[in-house]
């Protein structure tokens, strides 16, 4: 079976690789080889030989060695014939996208939107294949993209939540084009590769930031986002700066350094959004997030999607078992996050493994650093509440307030086991 393109290819499945359960929607007929002869056993024991003919709807047509014709549904077949099936349909369908030089698992060179002059840069997953639509996280820099080399940091969380990559080459500071070239690599991308159009996220720093903002604004498939030291303005076709106007579902996971000069925009934008919607520090001036970061943001951000959004339930099969795997990852070194992404879980699936994420949520209440850092969160934003709204998206707190810096530093004390003291001294400081 040769399938060179997601249009010749009405085929979609997931693959729960930790409960090896396989759903699959097979529309029309589909031929197969007759190398496919194995023995096949049903879910109540029995054994056949014999070879797989074709798989149409929910069903496969098998020959056994004798001439017998059978018609099969493949929800009785074990579930090691499921996964066969679920490996033969990766198998046939290959990792090439008609017209896309880009291959798994590497960062590509530029490629050219097919109607228009902007270009960009794509990052497919290890495990992609052309058997499935996959999520989309776009990303722009307040520099351009020349390179990708923006989009590095992103690959680790586009591995664990299994997502496409895509970076604008030409969208940036002071562009006057900026917003159509972003808006063009994602129509660009939506008709070309194989992605889930509704389940697109942006991401970017600083007017790269801003740019995520408005994408989410304009393009209504954008679910969710991940600001990096950038508040909600936007500069939508070069008109006066204003506030994003963003859909009522869409998610805002931002990160920003504890000295950014952005951080007040930061702060005040978070004000008008829901209080679901996260606004988180780390320790820095106006910088990128680092990976680990950014994977857990682009967790976070995937998980709220799908609960918004009952069209994505069926990307709860691969991205369940990747929160797990994060949630146990996490829970030694930063248990508060692991608290953080663990009750999530348990929003999305109060059932998954027997109650898996519930019970976490549970053991990790009992943490005493999960309880200080619940605190210190609180105090992070009482202080910020106090010294921070009072400032413009462009003025910032540059300004050496001793009240700020004695409030920041005594609000510290409690907190010098955790991350989350070093957090509150710093915002006490001006920014840079």
């Amino acid at each position: 079976m040769c399938v060179k393109s997601r249009l010749l290819l009405p085929m979609y499945h997931f693959i729960n690789k930790h409960l090896c359960r396989v759903v699959l929607i097979i529309v029309g007929c589909v031929s197969v080889s007759a190398a496919d002869a194995r023995t096949w056993t049903s879910k109540a024991g029995t054994n056949i030989d014999a070879e797989l003919v074709k798989r149409q709807g929910d069903r496969v047509a098998l020959l056994t060695d004798k001439g017998r014709k059978l018609n099969v549904k493949m929800a009785d077949l074990s579930e090691d014939d499921q996964q066969f099936l679920a490996e033969l349909l990766i198998k046939d369908a290959g990792t090439e996208i008609e017209g896309i030089d880009a291959v798994p698992g590497k960062l590509s060179g530029s490629i050219k939107c097919a109607d228009s002059k902007w270009t960009y840069h794509v990052y497919l997953p290890k495990n992609f294949h052309m058997a499935r639509k996959w999520p989309v996280w776009f990303i722009m820099n307040s520099g351009g993209g020349v390179g990708g080399g923006m989009m590095k940091r992103y690959i680790k969380g586009a591995e664990a939540s299994g997502a496409i990559l895509v970076g604008s080459v030409e969208s940036k500071n002071k562009f006057e084009e900026s917003q159509a070239a972003m808006e063009a690599m994602a129509h660009d991308v939506y008709e070309r590769f194989p992605v889930e159009e509704k389940f697109a996220f942006s991401s970017g720093i600083s007017g790269g930031g801003r740019q995520s903002y408005l994408l989410a604004e304009t393009n209504k498939n954008i679910a969710g986002l991940i600001p990096c030291g950038a508040g909600g303005g936007v500069y939508p076709d070069g008109k006066p700066f204003r506030e994003a106007n963003l859909r009522k579902k869409t998610y805002v996971y931002s990160l920003v350094g504890t000295n950014c000069f952005n951080r007040t925009g930061c702060y005040k934008t978070h004000q008008s959004l829901s209080d679901d919607c996260r606004l988180r520090f780390f320790p820095g001036n106006h910088d990128w997030a680092n990976a680990d970061l950014l994977e857990q943001g682009m967790m976070h951000v995937m998980g709220k999607a799908i609960l918004a959004n009952k069209s994505f339930d069926s990307y709860r099969q691969y991205y369940l078992p990747s929160l797990k795997e994060m949630v146990e990852r996490l829970r030694e070194d930063t248990p508060w996050e692991s608290y953080h992404l663990a009750a999530l879980g348990e929003e999305l699936d109060e059932r998954y493994e027997k109650g898996y994420f519930a019970k976490q949520v549970s053991k990790l209440e009992n943490d005493p650093k999960v309880d200080l850092a619940l605190k210190a969160e609180k105090d992070i934003e009482k202080l910020c509440s106090m010294f921070y709204l009072k400032f413009t998206y462009h003025s910032g707190d540059r300004d050496d307030n001793a009240k700020r810096t004695e409030t920041g530093e005594k609000l510290s004390e409690a907190y010098s086991e955790i991350p989350h003291g070093e957090l509150l001294r710093r915002l006490g400081v001006k920014c840079k």
